[in-house]
């Protein structure tokens, strides 16, 4: 663009088109070439340049005029130079250098805009420096007209967008009254048409894989196999494949594949072509296609992408209404389905996968159940020691704990009375016989068998004085353990016939005895195993098994209990006694580990809820 193309340009306009520029919506394009005019006009440049600054911070050239010559011949030194021209200028608002090139002074100008951000920058050549300072002073008038101009294409969009929102409204508002798909279809359809101007505005929709047209401006009807019909289809797959809008003509730099509008253009001589994607949520559920003979502009394009997303839940609605029942069904499961494997929600999906795997491995997984209840130890032989007669306590020989053989004297009661009942016994027997012998030799036999019979009596009364005297001495029956009878705070105490005074226990036969509760009772069966830990030493265990399982339930303060003898498989332990206790797990057979976890659970729920 040379200065005579601008100066022929500023002839075309009309009188005050320049300056009525900075109040009128025009398009960047037009607006840089009518604003260079101006400034050529007012200051007689030869160079203009648009600066801004980058990210870097460095003064760079976004418009020129002449297009991309730069405002001084490049060389070392000359960026230098602007940079430290366009700063003096964002700080003053005007700055002004002059350069001697090729014996021709040459001034160069840099004046502020109103954005603070941009410079407009002069070459001017052949003049002084007041003509230098005149013209820098006319530039700075226009300066702040770009910024100005700015300000006013975006009020004016923002007017169209608050204009074109109320229409889309509107248009779903008449949507919402529609009752049928196609009654809907053909009133987006026809709209479209009208507002927008175009020659034919075509809806399909998505059915299995492909799109099939359901609706064309002003035509009720079509032939569904026709050349036509199935180029705008194509034209809508080639939208949808790529899952964004596609423009005919494309847009400068757009990357969209647009071979099937290209085609369907060139055959049916459409200027221009936009294909808009309809999205239910994640779902590209039809494509609306437009034609006209001018390109849409970015307002008109905005309006589409808001209207598409208006008015799809509500024909989507429609549509899956006209189907039949059963293909209703079939897409809410599809539906369901492919928000359950879709890629929405991945956390929660996550989540229940991993709570689904678990339960599952939880349901496979078999392991060996044990039933827990405590145990305490009993004997099988156990020696209660009474005391034989009514008499005194002399001696105690061992005490509680101690082992014991069998045969060892363990408590020995006061013989006095006894040898006292003895000797008088014998004398008695003695007596009894000489008066039978006196009697028999008087052949008295009357008397004499007076006698003998007093005789035997003091015999047995004698038999009687040495049993006790025998029975004084109370000694171990077998080899075991005093387990019960500390007597040796009784010593001289008097003890009663029958009264148990000490217990001798067989420790190597001791058996545990385990306590099964009610609600695991079932599942014991004689001869399971087990094994037990004793609360003293609770890091050993001990192998069991179940000999019987009393019949009969005993009622305790946790409730009914029933009693398994059991065996110990190994050799008993020296430091077992009567009465130890502790816990003891049986083996009741594989059971899942979903059973195990919730079996209580589903016992006592059956329980509660059973009518």
């Amino acid at each position: 663009m040379g200065n005579d193309s601008i100066q022929t340009g500023v002839n075309e306009l009309p009188p005050g088109a320049a300056r009525d520029l900075s109040t009128a919506a025009a398009e960047p394009t037009d607006f840089w070439t009518i604003f260079f005019r101006d400034v050529v006009q007012q200051t007689g440049a030869v160079r203009i340049a648009l600066m801004e600054r980058g990210a870097g911070g460095h003064w760079e050239a976004r418009q020129s005029w002449p297009d991309s010559v730069p405002i001084l011949p490049e060389k070392p030194g000359t960026q230098t130079e602007i940079e430290a021209l366009a700063a003096e200028a964002a700080d003053t608002g005007i700055a002004l250098r002059r350069y001697p090139a090729g014996g021709t002074w040459l001034h160069l100008a840099a004046v502020g805009a109103a954005d603070g951000a941009s410079l407009v920058m002069l070459r001017l050549e052949g003049v002084g420096n007041e003509e230098a300072l005149a013209a820098t002073a006319r530039a700075a008038a226009l300066a702040a007209r770009p910024e100005l101009h700015k300000l006013r294409r975006l009020a004016s969009d923002e007017k169209y967008l608050r204009t074109r929102m109320a229409d889309v409204l509107d248009l779903t508002l008449r949507l919402e009254e529609a009752e049928t798909f196609l009654a809907a279809a053909m009133l987006l359809c026809n709209e479209l048409s009208g507002r927008l101007g175009c020659d034919r505005v075509s809806l399909g929709w998505v059915r299995g894989r492909y799109a099939r047209l359901r609706a064309v401006s002003h035509g009720e009807q079509f032939q569904k196999n026709t050349g036509i019909v199935q180029a705008v289809e194509l034209a809508m797959e080639e939208a949808l494949d790529q899952d964004d809008e596609v423009l005919w003509p494309p847009d400068a730099g757009s990357t969209h594949v647009a071979r099937a509008h290209a085609a369907f253009a060139t055959r049916e001589q459409v200027q221009a072509m936009a294909t808009f994607p309809l999205r239910a949520g994640p779902r590209i559920t039809g494509a609306l296609c437009l034609e006209r003979s001018r390109p849409f502009t970015d307002a008109e394009l905005t309006e589409l992408r808001l209207i598409a997303d208006h008015v799809t839940a509500r024909l989507e609605t429609l549509e899956l209404r006209s189907r039949w029942f059963g293909e209703r069904w079939l897409q809410a499961l599809r539906r369901s389905a492919g928000k359950l494997i879709g890629h929405e929600h991945t956390g929660a999906k996550l989540l229940a996968a991993g709570i689904a795997a678990v339960i599952a491995a939880l349901a496979v997984i078999h392991v060996t159940y044990r039933v827990q209840a405590p145990f305490h130890l009993e004997c099988e032989k156990l020696a209660q020691l009474p005391a034989p007669f009514d008499g005194f306590i002399e001696e105690v020989h061992f005490r509680s704990g101690d082992f014991v053989h069998g045969g060892d004297l363990l408590v020995s009661l006061d013989k006095r009375e006894l040898f006292q009942q003895e000797a008088a016994a014998t004398a008695d027997v003695h007596q009894h016989q000489v008066e039978a012998e006196m009697a028999e030799s008087d052949q008295k036999v009357a008397d004499m068998r007076i006698a003998l019979a007093a005789a035997a009596e003091s015999r047995a009364s004698l038999d009687l004085a040495r049993l006790r005297i025998e029975e004084a001495d109370i000694r171990a029956p077998f080899d075991g353990y005093v387990v019960e009878g500390d007597l040796r705070e009784r010593l001289a105490a008097p003890v009663k016939q029958g009264e148990v005074l000490l217990k001798v226990a067989r420790v190597n036969a001791i058996y545990p005895s385990v306590d099964i509760g009610e609600r695991d009772v079932q599942l014991i069966r004689a001869g399971a195993p087990g094994e037990v830990a004793f609360a003293s030493q609770p890091d050993t265990k001990f192998a069991i098994r179940i000999q019987r399982v009393q019949p009969v339930a005993e009622t305790t303060p946790d409730g009914n209990i029933f009693v398994a003898d059991a065996q110990f498989t190994g050799s008993a332990a020296d430091w077992w006694r009567p009465g130890m206790s502790g816990v003891a797990k049986i083996d009741t057979g594989p059971r899942s580990l979903l059973w195990i976890i919730t079996h209580r659970t589903v016992d006592f729920l059956r329980l509660k809820l059973w009518w």
